[in-house]
């Protein structure tokens, strides 16, 4: 697990914080003015996980929190920033299965679904403790004043989409007495920009106050692809102002508004093709299958995927590599030079999605809007009335090289427009006595509207009427082939979801040490899936979500605590296998047995017992966290080799090249005298079991240096699962035994920082902070897996009152590790639509970074 390069990249942490306790020793033992801030002490910070305010240590749940001074120190910039320093939780660009910004899936103790639908996430963002629809990637941090990333099902706190945890942004609330401001520029290797500003102050004082931010985001290209383009290039602009009103003492408003957008090009990755790098012909493994307890595998990865320097490409060149234009090679060999962007540009949308952006380039497009109104007001004896309301639209179009080759030959349009809504009333009774509780009701109603299956699917190699069909791994011949487009039914992933809750907790200190809590949420979820088509279907399913603890308090410093949580899904249909004919219906039956229409909701029992304390006088706090869960219901993809009947809801009729002559319907589709097959995919239901430990701790060595090191271990094994992506390759379907995919079981992380005085008034500082991740299975068949790997950076600089100027150094050692990989259809390979041959979409960790940073506040 640990390599020579591995032993190095703690030695040299190591070393660093040897050579910092080596100054703070030759330091006088008198404190200067600029120390007066770090009096070794370790910071008291405030939480609302359970929707009032706790101190972090108080809180019966393992939770990581970072206040606005640890966002600027450790330099976040987006949500993976955040969860490398946090324990418990995942989250990378790479939130589906195909690389870039486009989809996002936060991830908790080991939990993996492959879904873009929001309905189907197993953790969810929240801004202000309202839920955020997509776009987790824009949000700025500099109006942030407060992260908290909470473990384990949230859902008697949060509601629905918090089965395995979840993430809550604190936004600042802008002062009724001063004006203040603030400006950051970065500016980085790869022309990386990032600006932004923000202004704060009273309109009327001690009444109402406003905060107006802004930001100015662009990166270029991180790989030149081998048509010269660049991959990787983001840009994301966004503009966000809340009010604060303040009319009398016990009443406090505030709204906010936020719009983001984003524009983006190629994102960096690409496949690792099975059939080009083969490591698993002539193995024999042993399966927890009964139909299959021996199999021989073969073309695919088995053991660590390769990396960029040994992976074989489908052109002998790098594995990251993709087009960057719409107007590729394969295009103009075939005699339509302008195929993609007649058919993927200039075509009109469906009009369920005529609002999206238009796109005229491969990347992604999206503009996000939030609006928020949050209002409290103190009644009499210290009551609390609560009252919130959130609205979120987002709406984005993607153009992608499908297949992840050069080859450029499958392409898709993604276009996306959703939105939802959310209300909420709480009463909440006064903090300081024996019993306290707290009582509301809220509603959500979602409309999510995307692509499903690949959207607006084309091929510029396809076989023309008589010609050979392409052998796998061949060449396309101009000659032979042509361009086919299959139009997007918006079919699988749109769906309604309208969900009523009533909600309660409740605490009582039994003791002055011991306290009892009971949370509960009736909830009622009401979801409707193919709400596009002539037949959606609705899941109405009523549920109480229960959270019980049992915590003891011996003294200040000391948090002990035992849990139980449940979380919840909806269920979901299976669209295509409601709208499929007869006959289709038959062919999913005979891919899967069984299979139903409808799948119950996901549930999750979670058991936990944690311990938290602080000691050393404050100088030192450590909080551990051991859990077991049983997720049942749990929902996984498989696939169907489908010939659909012409004029069926899924195929379609008057398409030719799809085995359609115009006007025939009622007949299986046919080219060539071969039956035409669409690879459809669908849900089955399974289960897991969880159990890991997550550790976190903090320790002021001296009033100058600080270290912080984390800890998670998260194992997870299926008791009943069925994954048939890979069984043409793998030769066995159960994956009882086997472990969740894209969550490492061993993770973890070390920071630390030093600041001493400089000159005058000056002080400097270096921080720095080493994150380990384990391997990370690329599938349920857990056959490849990506390497592990370790991620440096440090910063130095200098500050003077409210004046920050420092340096940094992102994966200071050059790390050339795949930062994600997920299991892909080589769609490239073969000559029509397939999924027997398969492979490993990568992510490369973005190259060593160097760049400066000012920021200024006044």
């Amino acid at each position: 697990m640990f390599t020579s390069r591995s032993w190095l990249t703690l030695g040299a942490a190591a070393l660093g914080f040897t050579c910092g306790s080596v100054a703070i020793a030759q330091q006088p033992a008198s404190a200067s003015a600029q120390d007066t801030e770090r009096s070794g002490v370790l910071e008291e910070v405030t939480v609302t996980a359970r929707k009032r305010e706790e101190r972090l240590l108080d809180v019966p749940l393992s939770i990581s929190a970072f206040t606005a001074k640890d966002i600027e120190e450790k330099g976040f910039k987006n949500l993976e920033d955040v969860t490398r320093a946090a324990p418990g939780v995942q989250y990378s660009q790479q939130g589906g299965q195909i690389p870039g910004r486009f989809t996002s899936a936060i991830r908790f103790r080991g939990m993996n679904v492959n879904s873009d639908s929001p309905s189907l996430q197993l953790g969810a963002l929240f801004v202000d403790g309202i839920y955020s629809l997509g776009g987790t990637q824009s949000i700025p941090y500099d109006d942030v004043e407060r992260i908290e990333v909470v473990k384990g099902p949230q859902s008697a706190t949060y509601g629905r989409s918090t089965f395995g945890g979840a993430i809550n942004y604190i936004t600042r609330t802008p002062s009724l007495s001063k004006y203040s401001g603030s400006l950051n520029v970065t500016a980085a290797k790869f022309s990386e920009n990032d600006i932004s500003a923000a202004f704060e102050g009273p309109i009327v004082e001690d009444k109402l106050s406003f905060r107006l931010g802004g930001r100015y985001y662009n990166r270029g290209k991180l790989f030149t692809a081998s048509d010269g383009g660049g991959l990787g290039e983001e840009s994301s602009k966004s503009i966000q102002g809340t009010l604060f009103f303040n009319p009398v003492d016990a009443l406090k408003i505030k709204l906010r508004g936020f719009y983001d957008v984003d524009d983006d090009g190629p994102s960096t990755g690409g496949i690792v093709q099975g059939i080009r790098n083969d490591s698993c012909t002539g193995k024999t493994i042993q399966t927890q299958d009964p139909k299959v307890p021996v199999a021989n595998p073969m073309l695919y990865v088995c053991g660590a995927v390769p990396t960029i320097s040994q992976a074989i490409s489908a052109t002998g060149g790098s594995v990251i590599d993709t087009p960057t234009s719409l107007r590729p090679a394969q295009a103009g060999l075939i005699g339509l030079p302008n195929y993609l962007i007649d058919n993927l540009v200039n075509r009109p949308y469906p009009t369920a999605v005529s609002s999206a952006p238009r796109i005229d380039h491969i990347g992604l497009i999206r503009n996000v809007f939030r609006a928020s109104i949050s209002a409290d007001y103190e009644l009499p004896a210290e009551y609390t009335l609560t009252v919130q309301g959130g609205y979120n639209r987002l709406r984005a179009s993607w153009i992608r090289d499908f297949g992840l080759t050069p080859l450029g030959y499958w392409w898709s349009r993604d276009p996306t427009d959703s939105k939802d809504k959310s209300y909420e009333i709480r009463l909440s009774s006064p903090q300081k006595q024996r019993f306290t509780w707290l009582a509301g009701a809220n509603y959500y109603e979602q409309d999510f509207i995307q692509s499903g299956s690949g959207g607006d699917a084309v091929n510029i190699c396809w076989p023309k009427a008589g010609a050979p069909v392409r052998a796998a791994g061949a060449p396309c011949v101009a000659a032979n082939t042509t361009g086919i487009l299959f139009p997007n039914t918006l079919a699988q992933n749109s769906d309604h979801v309208s969900t009523v809750g009533i909600f309660a907790a409740a605490s009582y200190n039994i003791t002055d040490q011991w306290t009892a809590s009971l949370e509960g949420r009736q909830q009622k979820d009401a979801s409707t899936s193919g709400v596009l088509t002539t037949t959606p279907r609705q899941i109405v399913e009523k549920k109480f979500l229960p959270r019980a603890i049992l915590r003891w308090q011996p003294n200040r410093g000391t948090n002990v605590y035992a849990s139980f949580s449940r979380g919840i899904l909806p269920g979901i249909v299976n669209t295509q296998l409601v709208i499929a004919t007869p006959r289709e219906f038959a062919q999913y039956q005979v891919a899967q047995p069984g299979v139903p229409s409808i799948i119950a909701g996901d549930q999750l029992k979670m058991y936990e017992i944690g311990w938290k304390q602080q000691f050393w006088n404050n100088r030192a706090s450590t909080s551990i966290a051991i859990y077991k869960g049983d997720w049942i219901n749990q929902k996984g993809r498989s696939v169907a080799a489908i010939q659909e009947d012409c004029g069926s809801a899924s195929h379609g009729a008057g398409n030719a090249a799809s085995g359609c002559p115009s006007g025939a319907t009622g007949l299986p589709a046919v080219v060539a005298g071969q039956p035409f097959l669409n690879f459809r995919n669908f849900n089955v239901p399974g289960s897991t079991t969880l159990s890991g430990l997550e550790f976190e701790g903090a320790f002021a060595i001296t009033d100058r240096w600080d270290i912080r090191p984390t800890f998670t271990y998260a194992k997870t094994e299926y008791k009943d699962f069925t994954f048939n992506f890979l069984s043409a390759i793998s030769q066995f379907t159960q994956m009882r035994g086997n472990q969740n995919a894209r969550f490492p079981k061993v993770s973890g992380s070390l920071a630390s920082s030093y600041k001493a005085p400089f000159r005058q008034d000056w002080t400097w500082y270096l921080n720095g902070d080493v994150s380990y991740v384990g391997k990370t299975f690329t599938d349920e068949s857990n056959l490849g897996f990506c390497k592990a790997y370790f991620l440096t950076n440090a910063r130095v600089g200098f500050e003077k009152g409210d004046l920050r100027v420092e340096g940094f150094v992102k994966n200071a050692l050059n790390d050339k590790n795949y930062a994600a990989c997920a299991r892909w259809s080589d769609f490239d390979t073969p000559g029509t639509v397939n999924t027997a041959f398969q492979g490993v979409a990568v992510t490369p960790q973005n190259p060593r970074q160097i760049g400066i940073r000012a920021s200024i506040k006044f």
